[in-house]
């Protein structure tokens, strides 16, 4: 059996006491490995299975979560491998490092069990837009980062990190978020200069390679000049 707050009764001779409810439980969910052979897909779809006691032997009462942060961050659909003490799940789409999980059975709940399991790292494999090339240094071009492990298209945009420039860590790139699930994340370039520029992306504290991609901001142009050294100017110089 599983949950707290147990109802007992007693029958002798055809004749049942009161019920005498919540004077105990049945043990609390304890979850000791959590096992993958395998990063986890931020598509989703990777098996691992998790291991302890007091599980029960039906799976209706048993919720699996897990996270980066509080363990509660995705839901995860799992079957009784061994009753009370084993489960395999699938993980869904996400992000993030050192996941955390948590169990749930029949409203017990399991302390937060941690863990080294990962999502995969993000992959930059090209980059198109407006921004790659000719960039106005005031910023605000688009551009598209497309690769793999990207995240869902629910990624929080505060865990998505794109950085660029010479060593692909000067500036920063705006209003980055995932357009296409785990492939493709559309940012708008910041305001900056110069060319020859590589990118890098973090997605849920999850680094890329640094990508050569050989970005440039537009090169100055000048339309017009003016002043008392725009003509005929003295040859000895000092004038504006």
């Amino acid at each position: 059996g599983v949950g707290a707050n147990v109802d007992w009764s007693v029958t002798v001779g055809g004749q049942m006491s009161l019920t005498t409810s919540g004077q105990s439980s049945f043990g609390v969910p304890v979850i000791l490995s959590v096992a993958t052979s395998e990063s986890f897909d931020t598509s989703g779809g990777v098996s691992f299975t998790v291991t302890g006691s007091n599980f029960g032997d039906d799976i209706v009462h048993i919720v699996v979560t897990y996270g980066p942060v509080t363990g509660l961050e995705y839901a995860t659909s799992c079957t009784i491998e061994t009753a009370h003490t084993s489960l395999t799940c699938l993980s869904t789409a996400g992000v993030g490092k050192d996941l955390k999980f948590k169990m749930m059975v029949a409203a017990q709940e399991s302390a937060l069990k941690t863990t080294s399991i990962a999502y995969k790292s993000p992959v930059i494999s090209a980059l198109t837009g407006a921004g790659t090339a000719f960039a106005s240094t005031t910023g605000g071009d688009i551009i598209y980062l497309t690769g793999s492990q990207l995240g869902p298209l629910s990624t929080s945009h505060a865990d998505i990190v794109v950085t660029y420039g010479t060593s692909a860590s000067e500036l920063t790139a705006l209003s980055c978020h995932v357009v296409t699930a785990s492939t493709k994340i559309q940012c708008l370039t910041a305001p900056g200069t110069g060319l020859g520029h590589s990118w890098r992306v973090s997605v849920g504290a999850q680094v890329s390679d640094i990508f050569a991609a050989n970005t440039a901001y537009a090169p100055p142009s000048v339309s017009s000049f003016d002043g008392v050294g725009s003509s005929l100017a003295l040859t000895s110089g000092g004038q504006t």
